[in-house]
Order: C-alpha cells, then sequence, then structure tokens
C-alpha cells in the first residue's frame, strides 16, 4: 500500500525527504507551513541558508512537484485541520513548524503526529537547543524522532540518532550535521510506522530539561568580565539562526 504523508513547517529537509519519499512510491499528500509573507520576512536567515547550501524554498519545490500546499497562522485553526483531514494522511510530521499543536488538532490525529528534534531528550527540550549545547559545552547530541502529545518535546521517543558537535561549533555547524542525518533517516521512520514496527520509549521525566528560548537583544549581550573562553563561547552560541552576540561599551 501507499503511504500518506503530510508535512507540517518548512525547510529543505522537507523537500529533499518528499522526492526520497517520491521515488519509494509513498505520497506526499500536502506540505502546512506558515503564511508566505512570513518566509519572506525571513530573507536574511533564508540568505545564510543558500549560502551553506541549506535552503529550498517550500512554494517552489511545491510548485514544481504538484503538491497541495496550505498556509496558516495557527495550525490549530479548524479551517487548517479540517484541510488536512480532506487529505486523508496515515502520518504528520512536524519540521520547523512554529505552531505549538494543541488538543483539538491532537485528537484529530491521534497517534499520527512525530517531530524532528535537534538535541537529545529529555535532556534539552526547547526550541534553543543548539546554542544551549554550545553553552554548556556539550560534545554529543542526537537527532530525536517522538510522537507530539501535549507538552513541550515531551512524546515517546520513536528513535534516536547521535552525532558528535566538534570542538568550536557554531549552531550552523551543528545544524549541518543534524539536516543531513534528517534527510538521510526520515524516510527509514516512515517505513518504520508504515509496517508498525515502531517501539516508541517514554521519557523519563526525572531527566527532563526545558531550554527557554533564547533572545539575542537580551541573552547575546557579551559579559566582558567572563573568562575569554567564556566571551568567545558566547559569540559562537549567538550565530545563526541568531543575530549574533553583541558587546557594550561605556
Amino acid at each position: 500500500r501507499i503511504m500518506r504523508v503530510c508535512f507540517l513547517g518548512q525547510g529543505k529537509e522537507i523537500c529533499e525527504i518528499e522526492k526520497i519519499l517520491r521515488n519509494q512510491n509513498e505520497e506526499v499528500i500536502g506540505f502546512v507551513t506558515y503564511p508566505k509573507e512570513e518566509h519572506l520576512s525571513d530573507n536574511l536567515e533564508h540568505e545564510c541558508e543558500k549560502d551553506n547550501n541549506l535552503y529550498t524554498s517550500i512554494f517552489d519545490h511545491a510548485k514544481a512537484n504538484k503538491i497541495s500546499i496550505h498556509e496558516s497562522k495557527n495550525l490549530n485553526l479548524p479551517k487548517t485541520i479540517g484541510w488536512i483531514k480532506d487529505k486523508n494522511p496515515e502520518l504528520l510530521v512536524s519540521w520547523r513548524n512554529r505552531s505549538i499543536l494543541k488538543n483539538d488538532f491532537l485528537l484529530s490525529f491521534e497517534q499520527k503526529i512525530i517531530n524532528i528534534h535537534i538535541g537529545d531528550l529529555p535532556k534539552y527540550r526547547g526550541s534553543s537547543a543548539m546554542s544551549w549545547m554550545i553553552l554548556n559545552n556539550e560534545i554529543e547530541t542526537a537527532v530525536v524522532y517522538h510522537f507530539i502529545e501535549n507538552g513541550i518535546d515531551t512524546g515517546d521517543i520513536i528513535a534516536r540518532y547521535p552525532f558528535t558537535i566538534k570542538e568550536d561549533s557554531y549552531p550552523l555547524d551543528i545544524y549541518k550535521i543534524a539536516s543531513g542525518i534528517i534527510i538521510n533517516t526520515c524516510p527509514d521512520v516512515v517505513q518504520m510506522f508504515k509496517k508498525k514496527s515502531i517501539i516508541a520509549k517514554k521519557q523519563n521525566n526525572l531527566h527532563a530539561t526545558y531550554f527557554p528560548r533564547l533572545k539575542t537583544e537580551i541573552d547575546g549581550k557579551i559579559n566582558f568580565n567572563l573568562s575569554a573562553s567564556e566571551v568567545e563561547k558566547t559569540i559562537r552560541a549567538f550565530g545563526w539562526p541568531y543575530a549574533g552576540a553583541f558587546g557594550v561599551f561605556s
């Protein structure tokens, strides 16, 4: 049988995974992403991605391959839930999705939604994991696939793919490695789901840490009272996708 998959979010990774699934005779029935004008406002981020071969427009890819695309400011809206339901997906995959999925959405697609997360779980929950790993001197992390439930990155773990964080890494360096892993492993996870061979593992909440979102204009301020190595680490941690660390001199 053909597996019907819907992607929530954006990024080169989704487009590359779609190509692989198409070659495996699976069907990506749609992309759900935030409005195009918001994509256009992220032009500086996209320029950095293009410079590092990390960018593909999800809109251009959808048009070229005749894939339905739905724009939504909030995926929890009844209109968006209805659009996805009409496509009758067997699996939803979330990657770089800006909406926190709420109860109505989760109940509509129970045990059919998986998220791709950069950062070992349950230790690195939250959206700023790459920067926090640099600040915390981590030398290993993972791409983790997990079910989505009520809670931030709290769902049962489906698969984990570890990798090394190289010395002197910026978030971009971590992302480059993770991007390749995601493209290469997501089709395997889809096949696991198709074959019903997934054995999900509950997260141990006793080991859970939630790292909050970092704001460059606040958290990126360099404290020159710190050691040179700590200052250097701050500068690295606030590289792309952040605007960069900054100093204030009186």
